[in-house]
């Protein structure tokens, strides 16, 4: 089987350490890891690479368009190489996971995600397979836009290696071992996770 897997984010270096880059950082962590430089491919309208892991095709892209148009550039590739949605796995930032958290959904709506309506909107469906990688949640006294084109703190930048290799082994077991044993594993510990922070905050509160 193929697959494709598309990290969200903006292009250019000024962006390359911000929150919204992080499904970005990831995909290219990963390809890095089969040492693979991706090149822009004007047909994809992003940077593209391909490898083979485990006798599954992989095709890694990164969108270069503006963020609302990251559709455009994952129908191409789907286009191109007539993949199944099935295929595609998208790795995206989210706002409403605390930093460092990671889950995994088949479908779901874009939660206000510009990157997310973009390709519902090309694919016309939001049933595919999306890796989300929390960032944090902003302050409500702080513009979203602003919030998450914001770079990481310092603090978070020492813990970027980990969560990269987190986020890069939960994407090689969704190609290998399935969905449904990356969904068990990762989407329980993010329910323990906080679950105990609410126990945390009540005792707290006691």
């Amino acid at each position: 089987m193929a697959y494709l897997i598309v990290g969200l984010g903006n292009k250019g270096e000024e962006y390359a350490m911000t929150r919204h880059n992080l499904g970005r950082m990831t995909v290219k962590a990963l390809g890095k890891q089969f040492g693979l430089r991706l090149k822009f491919e004007s047909k994809f309208k992003g940077l593209y690479g391909a490898c083979r892991y485990e006798d599954e095709q992989i095709h890694f892209l990164l969108p270069q368009t503006y963020m609302n148009e990251s559709g455009r550039a994952v129908q191409a590739a789907m286009n191109f190489f007539k993949l199944p949605l099935s295929s595609l796995i998208v790795v995206v930032d989210d706002c409403a996971l605390e930093f460092a958290s990671l889950r995994v959904r088949l479908s779901g709506s874009s939660g206000g995600h510009n990157g997310l309506k973009s390709i519902a909107r090309e694919l016309n469906t939001q049933e595919y397979c999306r890796l989300r990688m929390g960032i944090g949640r902003h302050d409500d006294h702080q513009e979203m836009s602003d919030y998450v084109l914001n770079r990481f703190s310092l603090e978070e930048q020492g813990k970027l290696p980990e969560v990269l290799e987190d986020g890069c082994k939960a994407l090689l077991d969704l190609m290998t071992k399935g969905f449904e044993s990356v969904a068990r594993s990762i989407n329980k510990k993010q329910k323990t996770q906080c679950l105990n922070e609410e126990k945390t905050i009540v005792g707290e509160k006691q």
